[in-house]
Order: structure tokens, then sequence, then C-alpha cells
């Protein structure tokens, strides 16, 4: 399988090493606060935008809730069982919804 789309439970060791935290792409600003907020790290808003400077081109700006939802909306169920079937361990694993919408 193509290595951006491998299921993270197979791309990785999770069983064998003790995360503390694992953070998601749908909550990044969220998630890099806290981490830097568990390491004392000053000005944390200042580290953000500055990040933010770096964000590639063809990095998806807009995307809501409401749009990533309606995309799911129009693939079929049989495709979406097959993705469950795929990803079955990373949706339990990083506890994401069985159905996308």
């Amino acid at each position: 399988m193509e290595p951006h789309y491998r299921p993270q439970s197979i791309s990785g060791a999770f069983c064998d090493l003790g995360y503390s935290f694992i953070g998601k792409t749908e909550t990044y600003v969220v998630d890099i606060n806290v981490i830097l907020q568990q390491y004392n790290v000053k000005d944390v808003p200042a580290i953000i935008a500055k990040a933010k400077q770096f964000r590639r081109p063809n990095e998806k700006k807009n995307i809501t809730l409401s749009s990533y939802l309606d995309r799911w909306k129009s693939v079929d169920q049989e495709t979406i069982m097959k993705l469950q079937k795929i990803y079955s361990v990373d949706i339990e694993m990083f506890g994401y919804p069985e159905q996308p919408y």
C-alpha cells in the first residue's frame, strides 16, 4: 500500500512505545498548544503564528466540518465499508467514528 495511505497502526510501533500524547491533524492548533504549555514554552500564540508562515500553499485552509462531511456523503456505502475494514484498528485506536458522517 502507498505509504501515505497505509494505516498508522501498521506504520509504526504504537503498541511498543509509551506515548504520553497523540496529536491529530483535526485538532492541530489545540494539540500544539497543549504540548507547548506542558513544556512551559512562553508566547505560544506567537510561535503558532510563526509556524503558520511555513504552511505549504496546497494545504487546505478553508475546509470546514460541514464541507468535510458533505464530501463523505458522496461516497457509496460499499467504499465506506472497505475503508472501515482497512482502517478498523486506526478508527478504534484514535477514537474516530465508524461512520464518517
